[in-house]
C-alpha cells in the first residue's frame, strides 16, 4: 500500500484525508492484512454446511375456495366497470 493507492481509494470513496493521510494509510494496511488472514484461514467447514437439518421445507400448494368477484366487488367502497375503485395518492 503506498500514498497513491491511499489517494486513488479516497478519491473514489469520495473521503477528505488529506489532514490525516498517515494515519489512514496504517489503518487501511491494516484492514488489508486482516483481510488476508481471513482469506487465508482454512478450516475444515464443509461449504455446504447448514446449522438447521431442515431442507427445502415448502408448503404443499393446495387449491381453496375463495371468494367469487361479485362478492369481493358487493364489499368494496366504490366499484367501476367490475374494478374496485380507489382514490388517487398523487
Amino acid at each position: 500500500m503506498n500514498n497513491e493507492v491511499l489517494i486513488n481509494t479516497a478519491k473514489l470513496a469520495r473521503v477528505d484525508i488529506a489532514e490525516n493521510q498517515e494515519k489512514f494509510l496504517k489503518e487501511l494496511e491494516s484492514i488489508l492484512d486482516y483481510v488476508e488472514i481471513v482469506n487465508n484461514a482454512h478450516g475444515n467447514l464443509d461449504k455446504d454446511v447448514n446449522i438447521s437439518e431442515n431442507q427445502n421445507v415448502f408448503k404443499e400448494d393446495v387449491v381453496e375456495s375463495s371468494l367469487s368477484s361479485k362478492d369481493v366487488l358487493k364489499n368494496a367502497p366504490k366499484v367501476s366497470n367490475d374494478y374496485i375503485e380507489i382514490e388517487g395518492i398523487f
